[in-house]
């Protein structure tokens, strides 16, 4: 079927159609919630990139203290693991911080949320701005939240790998 931009008006209602923007059907509402809710996303993919630099300095210190070489890149081999999955392999390094374990299941799971379910659960609230004001605190929580884990797991693993191989936080 052929789409063009009078179908689509019609078909989207509510929705500001501008043939000059780079988004050309953005609902007509408050871009702070889209920001808070993009910068939540990103947050939480540095926390999970930040679990497979996690792995990858882990993995290169075992197999430095075994004398081995790797024959894979571990970083590729990390990043090809999913954010519960890379939560299940840090988790025996996070004795620094024995509720890192819980509190990263627990990101996983808001992160795949906000990933496949917030939008549906949140759409009434984007009507009024009370509500989507509470919405944009919510994800500003869940920034904070993704963002502190990450210095957690950088404390508590990422660290005390890369003093395992040598390198001390200030190098």
């Amino acid at each position: 079927m052929d789409c063009d931009g009078e179908w689509l008006v019609g078909h989207y209602v509510g929705m500001a159609v501008d043939p000059e923007s780079p988004v050309r059907y953005l609902p007509n509402s408050d871009l702070a919630a889209y920001a808070a809710y993009g910068l939540a996303m990103f947050t939480a993919a540095t926390l999970e990139r930040g679990l497979v630099n996690a792995l990858a300095c882990r993995r290169i210190g075992l197999a430095k203290q075994e004398r081995r070489v790797l024959s894979t890149d571990p970083w590729n081999k990390a990043a090809k693991s999913g954010f519960q999955d890379l939560v299940g392999k840090v988790t025996p390094w996070c004795g620094r911080d024995p509720e890192l374990p819980n509190d990263l299941t627990n990101a996983v799971k808001r992160r795949n949320y906000l990933a496949h379910s917030f939008w549906y659960d949140k759409e009434p609230e984007m009507e009024a701005e009370v509500p989507r004001g509470r919405m944009i605190a919510e994800l500003a929580d869940d920034i904070d939240n993704f963002h502190l884990l990450n210095a957690r797991v950088v404390a508590a693993v990422i660290n005390p790998g890369l003093e395992d191989l040598g390198v001390s936080v200030e190098d």
